[in-house]
């Protein structure tokens, strides 16, 4: 039956796939709650090795096709290892088991205070990048930019991507 629904949902693409289970563990629904719809023009798309060994690079390209510069900016996030973007949720393909972020109420580290902040020029694009440790087996791995942009709140989800690490 899981194997059903796994396949049913990647059917329906990757946007309703990633906007169906938002508010899972690692995406807190107070913060989608907040988040506005990805504003016209800027896009997330993700890349990543489809077949690898770990450490694993994820790498998400945010593409600003308007016709005027974007400022994006975001706090680093304890229950991502204090990353600022991309943030990610790893599901074990089959089970949707979450394997990363572990779960529980986030990381007990102290995160530093900087902000994360890019300009990304009209028409342009600027990359953001994460490594994550994962153990063998086959993933999807969705990630999104989640902090502000375009005079708000933002969140940029990209289309989940599978993996098989060895």
């Amino acid at each position: 039956m899981k194997k059903l629904t796994l396949t049913v949902l990647a059917a329906l693409g990757g946007a309703a796939f990633a906007q169906m289970s938002a508010g899972g563990p690692g995406v807190p629904a107070q913060e989608d709650a907040q988040a506005v719809a990805a504003p016209a023009g800027l896009t997330a798309r993700t890349s990543v090795t489809r077949y690898t060994s770990s450490p694993v690079r994820l790498t998400m390209t945010v593409a600003n096709q308007t016709g005027r510069e974007q400022e994006l900016s975001a706090p680093r996030d304890n229950r991502q290892d204090c990353a600022a973007g991309p943030l990610v949720r790893v599901l074990e393909v089959g089970t949707r088991n979450v394997v990363y972020p572990p779960a529980g109420n986030g990381n007990a580290m102290l995160c530093a205070q900087d902000l994360f902040v890019k300009t990304v020029a009209a028409g342009g694009s600027v990359r953001l990048e994460r490594t994550l440790n994962l153990p063998a087996g086959d993933y999807m791995i969705e990630s999104w930019f989640s902090g502000n942009a375009a005079d708000g709140k933002v969140r940029l989800a990209a289309e989940p991507v599978r993996v098989t690490v060895w």
